[in-house]
C-alpha cells in the first residue's frame, strides 16, 4: 500500500518524540480549534433576545433576566477554559522539543569531544611510535 504525506511507517522515534507528534501536538491543535468554535457560538448566542420576569408580590419587586447575553458569557467561560487547556498542551510540547533538542545538542557536543580525544590520542600515539 502506498502510504501517505506525514505517514511515520519509517520514522525512527524516541519516546518523547513520539509523545510530541501523536500526543500533545494534535491535542493542542484539537482544543484550539474547539475554543474558536466555542467562542464563535457564544457570539452567535448573544444575538438571542433577553426575557425577563417580574414579580411583585405584596409590593416587593423582583426581576429576573435570562437569554442570550448569559448564554454568550457561559460559552465564553468554558470556551476560555478549553483554550488555556490548549495553552498548557502547547507548553508541554515546546518543552519536550527543547529537551530532545538540548539532549540530541549535548549528545552531538560529547560524541565531537570523545572524536576530539581520540584522534588527540591516536596522532599522540603515532607521533610517540615515530620518535623510537
Amino acid at each position: 500500500s502506498t502510504l501517505g504525506v506525514g505517514s511515520s511507517a519509517n520514522l525512527q522515534l524516541n519516546q518523547m518524540e513520539d509523545i510530541e507528534l501523536n500526543a500533545f501536538m494534535p491535542l493542542a491543535t484539537a482544543t484550539s480549534i474547539i475554543s474558536g468554535q466555542m467562542r464563535t457560538t457564544a457570539s452567535v448566542l448573544s444575538a438571542i433576545p433577553q426575557f425577563d420576569a417580574n414579580g411583585a408580590p405584596l409590593g416587593v419587586g423582583v426581576t429576573i433576566g435570562a437569554g442570550g447575553i448569559q448564554l454568550s458569557t457561559v460559552v465564553n467561560a468554558i470556551a476560555s477554559y478549553v483554550q488555556g487547556a490548549s495553552e498548557i498542551l502547547s507548553y508541554q510540547n515546546w518543552v519536550l522539543t527543547n529537551a530532545v533538542s538540548t539532549t540530541g545538542f549535548f549528545k552531538t557536543i560529547s560524541q565531537q569531544r570523545s572524536c576530539s580525544r581520540l584522534a588527540h590520542n591516536s596522532s599522540h600515539h603515532l607521533s610517540a611510535n615515530r620518535s623510537v
